[in-house]
């Protein structure tokens, strides 16, 4: 069954053959700390990585009564089949499919500004702050991050397109349109490996949006 409107790549780019692991001793983007606490009088420790929070926005463009979203290479995604686990599940290759998305990583910028530069870099749509309306704010990865990640919705027009998108410097993401009459059925298809904020953000917009 074909959920999108528009042809995609299902080939990966990643030649298996370069990829291995090693340790990791300093990063830009994360931090691993060991917490110590007391509760009720017992002493206990947690490791816990310090990580940055993010902002993630369902894009819905009227026209084509598709959501905009994206498709990308996660190393983390494909480390936990092909090295941790070794399950190799011929449906999982690394590739997610996610919410136009991005770190909150620019301490002069609003959330609104951010995800807005995430929207004209990963999608090509120029939407202002006035666009978002807010879904909520949620925590991820709580045993081990607890980063909060907050997400919007806006709905868009073709004359709001000014790019193909793609992300910027070496990112390598892929815009789909999914089309919003398959998009239940698509999230409970657990062929497509996707993220817990699209499938929430689809299911928002479907409860809000019942009698459109």
């Amino acid at each position: 069954m074909s959920y999108f409107k528009n042809a995609f790549n299902q080939k990966s780019l990643i030649d298996d053959s370069s990829v291995y692991l090693e340790p990791c001793s300093s990063s830009n983007f994360i931090e691993l700390k060991r917490m110590h606490y007391n509760e009720e009088n017992t002493k206990k420790t947690w490791d816990i990585i310090k990580s940055l929070d993010s902002v993630a926005v369902l894009l819905y463009e009227k026209e084509s009564d598709c959501f905009v979203i994206v498709k990308q290479f996660r190393p983390a995604i494909y480390a936990r089949h092909f090295h941790f686990k070794r399950d190799q599940d011929q449906n999982i290759d690394g590739y997610t499919y996610e919410l136009c998305a991005g770190l909150v990583d620019k301490a002069n910028k609003s959330l609104e500004e951010i995800a807005c530069e995430e929207a004209l870099e990963e999608c090509g749509y120029q939407i202002s702050p006035k666009n978002l309306e807010t879904i909520g704010q949620f925590y991820s990865a709580t045993g081990l991050s607890g980063s909060l990640q907050t997400l919007y919705y806006a709905e868009v027009h073709k004359n709001l397109k000014v790019s193909k998108g793609g992300g910027i410097d070496t990112e390598k993401i892929e815009v789909l349109f999914l089309e919003r009459s398959k998009a239940l059925d698509f999230i409970m298809d657990f062929q497509y490996a996707k993220t817990t904020g699209l499938s929430l953000a689809i299911l928002w917009h479907l409860k809000k949006f019942k009698n459109v």
